[in-house]
């Protein structure tokens, strides 16, 4: 048995191994997957670790009042905006995020006007997600 790196040649296999699983959900872009494989000793692989890649964001604003609450959201849009599409050219799918309860506001805001979605989270902070 051989641990190696994964490579675009595997695809056709891990395809194979994933339609086996009976696993009802749509398969991502294997071309965008990092990891490794074990292969038997017919070169065969058995077994794939995968990992798609994502970010996690960040989001630091200065409270201070060198501006508005409405131009603070006008000019977070405006970067949101900017940051996204360089993710997008980097090849990022998804970017994830953690927000403490007390950014409870905030956080509806980033549902409501950004596209972020709830995912589970470490107690009692929320995980949210974005497919970009």
């Amino acid at each position: 048995m051989k641990i190696r790196e994964f490579i675009n040649s595997d695809i056709p296999r891990v395809k194979e191994i994933f339609s086996e699983q009976g696993i009802e959900y749509e398969q991502p872009d294997w071309g965008k997957m990092v990891g490794g494989v074990l292969e038997d000793d017919n070169g065969v692989v058995r077994i794939a670790l995968l990992n798609r890649p994502t970010v996690e964001a960040y989001a630091l604003v200065d409270k201070s009042k060198w501006a508005a609450p409405g131009m603070k959201a006008t000019q977070f849009e405006r970067l949101d905006r900017v940051v996204i599409e360089q993710l997008k050219g980097l090849g990022y799918t998804d970017q994830h995020a953690w927000v403490p309860p007390v950014c409870a506001a905030f956080l509806r805001r980033l549902m409501r006007f950004f596209g972020w979605i709830k995912s589970a989270g470490p107690d009692n902070w929320t995980g949210i997600v974005r497919h970009i």
